[in-house]
């Protein structure tokens, strides 16, 4: 398990520009128990970073797992059980940095799901789960 601390640390430590992600302690009560609500979180586990696309979609990253709101449904992901993730080719990156909004993750059960990102986070996000994952 790894601390709730070291993620935001790195999460600080990136000096993103973002609109629409945040670490957890920058929500308001209201933010926290919308979450909270959808959501049983174990006693070890702590919200650190939180991704708002829209109503229908958002995530947030725990010292634990991944866990993806979209529309009326939650679903999770230790980080046991992700495999790898996967940016856009070069070719992409480079004609369209700052419009990368996706990535892809590789689970063990052969599975991939595609991660929205906030625009220009993307390489964060990566860095992060590479770190997170075993």
């Amino acid at each position: 398990m790894v601390s709730a601390s070291i993620i935001e640390a790195k999460y600080k430590r990136a000096g993103l520009n973002v609109k629409n992600t945040f670490l957890w302690s920058q929500l308001s009560d209201n933010q926290k128990k919308a979450i909270q609500d959808k959501v049983v979180f174990s006693v070890e586990e702590q919200c650190v970073i939180v991704y708002y696309r829209s109503l229908s979609y958002s995530w947030t990253i725990t010292n634990l797992r991944l866990i993806i709101f979209t529309d009326n449904n939650v679903t999770d992901y230790t980080f046991d059980k992700i495999k790898g993730a996967k940016f856009p080719d070069a070719e992409e990156i480079k004609n369209n940095k700052k419009e990368i909004d996706q990535l892809t993750l590789h689970l063990v059960n052969g599975n991939d799901i595609v991660l929205y990102v906030e625009n220009t986070t993307w390489h964060f996000i990566y860095g992060l789960l590479k770190f997170l994952l075993p």
